[in-house]
């Protein structure tokens, strides 16, 4: 890893665009600025955030306020990599949305009207294909939220059920 980060800062360099040090300051300010629990009440972290955290939830708030404060006005999906796994980029994209989190019981909800439009688009005969993702990716979707109303990481959700399903295979269950 530490290589990537200097051939990256040298390629930088090259195009006259930065070098190693400048990658460093920018990486420390960064850590400070997002970790005001860690570092305290540094001048370069935010005013209006808290630095006091005392959970991982806190901290995780904290975390999103700060990017939040990051990006330009109205973009809370600005700085969002395109190129994460499709989970974790709608766990994130929920997560940054400024509304509020609905609960279980109706993430839940919506999943089972999610399911009942899938069934609906499945049973037409002539079903267009572009429907068939929208239906499945609005079901997929509503469970990524349902995990987060739950604090479970889709991810590894998924994971473990894949894997119990293999083993399940192999050993002929």
């Amino acid at each position: 890893m530490l290589f990537q980060v200097c051939f990256l800062a040298l390629l930088l360099e090259e195009r006259g665009k930065g070098d190693l040090g400048r990658v460093a300051r920018g990486t420390t300010d960064k850590l400070v600025r997002r970790h005001p629990h860690v570092f305290g009440d540094d001048a370069r972290a935010l005013e209006e955030l808290p630095t006091q955290a005392r959970t991982a939830s806190e901290v995780r708030q904290n975390w999103d306020a700060i990017k939040q404060g990051e990006s330009p006005a109205g973009e809370p999906f600005g700085s969002l990599p395109e190129n994460l796994p499709a989970l974790l980029h709608a766990r994130k994209l929920l997560r940054r949305a400024t509304r509020t989190e609905p609960s279980p019981w109706e993430a839940l909800a919506s999943i089972a009207r999610a399911v009942g439009e899938a069934e609906r688009t499945i049973a037409e005969k002539e079903a267009e294909r572009d429907a068939l993702y929208d239906r499945i990716g609005a079901l997929l979707f509503a469970c990524v939220e349902l995990s987060a109303t739950v604090d479970v990481d889709p991810e590894t959700a998924l994971r473990r059920c894949a894997e119990a399903f293999r083993q399940r295979v192999e050993g002929g269950t």
